[in-house]
């Protein structure tokens, strides 16, 4: 499937993805916890003797001068996140402004199955949020239920505390629209990320003239007689609602982060674990 091809290629060379556990609850959860064995983490563990097959960037040289065996350094790995995504498939989100450009559903399906690939690297469990009762990290039954075709907001199933979940869409349809679904996760300690993805056209408004706009959800359409007098509004507007679901995310300490189709996807999952990577930065100085 060239969907799952396209992933794979994207996700090729990033490191795994661990989701911070560190950090406070307010913001992360209470994220994975410790199995109390050595494994994929950051605290030490215990020291072991250096054993044929063991990697030679693991050995911790000082500890070893103080005797005649070399010594091992381990970590102490940690039990997985439970990590659920959902992908807005509706009308809206077929969209694409240029035939070289993929649809707003394909790029975020595409961006969520990299992430998934890199987040099963490090060790999570993945399932669609709408069938969490699935087969966790079935990365054929994750692909289709993330490319079914459904028209509403995903509904919140109970979940652990160390759960994450992962929405992508357009999210035009507004923060008060998403408001009881993020406080809801909240509530039961489960944080989040939503990555809006947008075409061109929705963050440029390159139009000129008289235009037609034609509604992919309802059969409206609106008449604009002067498209490059009406620019400034509709970015502003459009500022707005990326500012409101912005700071919904930031209340509940979900993430954000808005991308854009024409970007190569390399670079989108590059946006998306830098973000990641800052918040589990901002969190180690407090």
């Amino acid at each position: 499937m060239r969907l799952i091809a396209e992933a794979s290629d994207t996700a090729k060379g990033f490191r795994p993805l661990i989701l911070p556990h560190h950090a406070p609850e307010t913001i992360f959860g209470s994220g994975a916890r410790s199995a109390r064995r050595s494994g994929t983490g950051e605290d030490f563990f215990s020291y072991r003797k250096y054993g044929f097959g063991d990697d030679a960037r693991q050995i911790d040289w000082r500890h070893s001068a103080r005797s005649d065996d070399i010594f091992i350094r381990e970590h102490e790995r940690l039990l997985p996140h439970h990590v659920y995504l959902d992908c807005d498939t509706s009308p809206a989100m077929q969209f694409n402004s240029r035939g070289n450009l993929p649809t707003k559903a394909y790029a975020a399906q595409r961006l969520l199955l990299a992430a998934a690939q890199l987040l099963m690297q490090g060790e999570s469990k993945i399932a669609p949020l709408r069938t969490g009762g699935m087969r966790k990290n079935n990365f054929a039954e994750l692909t289709q239920q993330l490319c079914a075709i459904h028209d509403d907001l995903p509904l919140l199933p109970p979940l652990s505390s160390r759960s994450f979940i992962f929405l992508a869409g357009d999210f035009h349809q507004g923060a008060e629209v998403w408001q009881d679904f993020i406080r809801r996760a909240h509530d039961m300690n489960v944080p989040g990320a939503c990555i809006q993805m947008l075409d061109p056209v929705e963050y440029e408004f390159p139009f000129y003239g008289r235009i037609r706009l034609q509604s992919a959800e309802e059969d409206e359409a609106i008449m604009i007689s002067s498209a490059d007098i009406a620019r400034p509004i509709y970015l502003e507007r459009m500022a707005q609602e990326q500012n409101n679901m912005q700071k919904l995310c930031e209340r509940y300490g979900w993430y954000w982060l808005s991308l854009a189709t024409d970007m190569p996807p390399r670079a989108q999952l590059g946006k998306f674990l830098q973000l990641f990577s800052f918040r589990q930065t901002e969190s180690h100085r407090q």
